[in-house]
């Protein structure tokens, strides 16, 4: 292919695929023709952005992927790719990818074909979310193409609780639970903690305080009461929650009623059943039932009551 052609490269590509879309304006997956080169960017590329470099963001956070262009290939075009699905986003500052949050900007310094000076341009994504992740390339008209590589890693942050999942606590004893932020690259702006669905940062007249730093939020409670029991929840504001079950033990029983209760016990276990015609449930033979004891003497006692006028009165 002569050198008078190597600029028409990227724009009949483009071309190819604005009559296959037949005036959609979307470009869908499969559909790229363009020559994808493997070369690393030559001279002139700034030591503060290297090829194949990676770009860290959370979900809803804005993403910038760098690309350095040499001073030598200076007026060819800068096109963008998304290599996953080799999805064409954008050619030099025109788009072609429905997605608006998708947008490309770069230096406006001015700029000679001599000068030593390197020129960038940058892919700017805003609101990434997880379907965001992969790598994209940027890559020039020139023949062979020059490519720039960048990896966009979407981080998913949490929070953990430190401890076990259960807790129990004394009633009048102080709690502490600490809430460690994990995978976050900046101090979440704000901590939500929840009582089970109750928002509970400013509940310092129930005794909750709440302090919180760049990698933990600790809440406290100098005297738990047994309303302190819950499931509570902490919520940072770029991280997911984690939980942690709270059991106030609560001490219900008057201790020298309890020592008098044992007492009566001990000395009831240690007195053996002697009762007339009743045995213990430890001897053998059948066991005669206590009602039936009783109502037993009281009619020899009625009977006894009944014959003693008559053998009196015979006896004078």
């Amino acid at each position: 292919m002569g050198p008078s052609l190597q600029p028409l490269l990227l724009p009949v590509a483009v071309a190819t695929l604005l009559v296959a879309v037949a005036g959609d304006g979307v470009v869908g997956p499969g559909q790229l023709e363009v020559e994808v080169g493997g070369g690393a960017l030559g001279g002139g590329v700034g030591e503060t952005v290297a090829n194949n470099s990676h770009v860290n963001v959370l979900p809803g956070e804005d993403a910038k992927l760098a690309c350095p262009i040499p001073s030598d290939v200076y007026g060819s075009r800068v096109s963008w790719l998304r290599r996953k699905d080799m999805q064409l986003l954008a050619i030099s500052e025109m788009q072609y990818t429905s997605d608006h949050r998708i947008f490309v900007s770069h230096s406006r310094h001015s700029h000679k074909k001599d000068s030593r000076h390197t020129q960038m341009w940058f892919l700017h994504i805003r609101n990434v979310t997880k379907n965001d992740e992969g790598e994209y390339e940027c890559q020039t008209s020139t023949h062979p193409p020059m490519s720039f590589m960048t990896f966009l890693k979407v981080q998913t942050a949490r929070s953990e609780m430190q401890g076990s999942a259960e807790r129990m606590v004394a009633a009048g004893s102080s709690l502490q639970l600490v809430c460690t932020f994990k995978d976050a690259s900046n101090t979440p702006p704000y901590v939500f903690w929840y009582q089970d669905s109750r928002m509970i940062n400013y509940d310092t007249a129930r005794g909750v305080h709440i302090n919180s730093d760049q990698e933990h939020s600790i809440l406290t409670v100098s005297s738990v009461l047994d309303e302190h029991a819950g499931n509570y929840t902490c919520s940072p504001a770029n991280a997911s929650p984690s939980s942690v079950l709270v059991h106030v033990v609560v001490e219900t029983t008057d201790p020298g009623l309890s020592r008098r209760g044992q007492k009566e016990v001990g000395e009831a276990e240690k007195t053996p059943v002697r009762q007339l015609g009743v045995k213990s449930a430890s001897s053998a033979g059948p066991r005669v039932l206590p009602q039936t004891l009783a109502l037993f003497l009281l009619a020899l006692l009625l009977l006894d009551a009944l014959t003693f006028p008559r053998v009196f009165q015979r006896s004078l």
